[in-house]
């Protein structure tokens, strides 16, 4: 029998809650364990208090799911539809932490021998208890720390790019920022994380690549997940004098001009499986130097036009000849 695999990735620190008084700290990032069904692996959290006070914790363990296309959690309580939450063991459900000390917490995931390959995912909360005497009976604040697992066999690894879109929309941009929406649905049984990259094209053959999902964000199954890039400089800040020199100087500094062709090429994951690619086209003008062309060419209209009365005057002021 295999190992069981456990890989800690760094996607997100900590969560944290300060109340004022007492300040708790998780350490771990987020976890990734990998168990065929039947084994039980082992991991651990760190817990810090920051205050000058002990504290009491009480772990509670928790699903986390996402409703939203910015993957943010949405927790939900044991129930008989989440029964895999009982595969989760502490060490130690109730602990106090002295003031500046670090708690490391090991647990144990039991995968049963009879479980469904796919991902499971849950959260490993403590909660911050009132001190006896307090009057206060509601929790004062808790942190967790987010499992991914993966129960190994025939879990199905696939998904689709639902949309590339752009923002502004328009067939003509005019200036910075752009930014492209990249949304990728996973239909499979486990998390993904989708990789690739957006390649920009103008009508001279020049290339820019910007990346898609860089750092390695999941996406559960049955959801989508949106991920935001971003192609050049935010807009200038200050009074309409000033917005208007510095973009006169950032066109300046990275020229654009032309008919662009933008292709999105995206992975279902890491290992660069189910390529999946999509491609607009728009035209970029840049404002603030068209303006000024513009600018240029009404006053240089306007000299022509004067001219041109000033040479008609003359012809019908001129004496005639006998």
């Amino acid at each position: 029998m295999k190992k069981p695999l456990l890989v800690i990735v760094l996607l997100v620190v900590s969560f944290w809650y300060a109340d004022g008084v007492t300040a708790l700290t998780v350490f771990s990032p987020i976890v990734e364990i990998t168990a065929a069904p039947g084994e039980a692996p082992r991991g651990i959290v760190k817990v810090f208090n920051e205050s000058d006070q002990p504290v009491e914790l009480r772990s509670v363990i928790e699903q986390f799911t996402t409703d939203d296309q910015s993957g943010s959690p949405r927790f939900i309580a044991l129930t008989e539809s989440n029964s895999f939450l009982k595969w989760f063991n502490l060490d130690q459900d109730e602990l106090v932490l002295l003031p500046r000390q670090v708690a490391v917490i090991p647990f144990t995931v039991s995968v049963p021998p009879n479980a469904t390959p796919g991902g499971y995912f849950a959260a490993i909360f403590w909660e911050i208890v009132p001190a006896a005497g307090s009057g206060d009976v509601s929790i004062s604040g808790r942190v967790g720390t987010l499992v991914f697992l993966e129960v190994s066999g025939e879990v199905v690894r696939q998904g689709v790019l639902e949309s590339f879109t752009r923002t502004p929309s328009n067939a003509i941009v005019s200036g910075f920022p752009v930014s492209f929406s990249v949304l990728f649905n996973n239909t499979g049984t486990i998390h993904l994380k989708p990789s690739g990259s957006i390649i920009i094209t103008n009508s001279f053959g020049q290339s820019e690549t910007l990346s898609v999902n860089p750092d390695a964000r999941n996406v559960l199954p049955d959801s989508s997940r949106r991920f935001d890039v971003v192609w050049g400089q935010p807009a200038a800040t200050g009074n309409i004098l000033e917005r208007f020199w510095q973009g006169v100087r950032g066109e300046l500094s990275s020229f654009r001009l032309g008919q662009y062709t933008v292709t999105v090429t995206l992975y279902g994951d890491v290992s660069k499986a189910m390529p999946m690619t999509a491609t607009q086209t728009f035209w970029f003008v840049p404002v603030y130097l068209s303006s000024i062309a513009g600018g240029f060419m009404l006053c240089a209209l306007f000299l022509m036009a004067r001219r041109r009365n000033k040479k008609r005057k003359n012809v019908l002021h001129a004496p005639s000849g006998k």
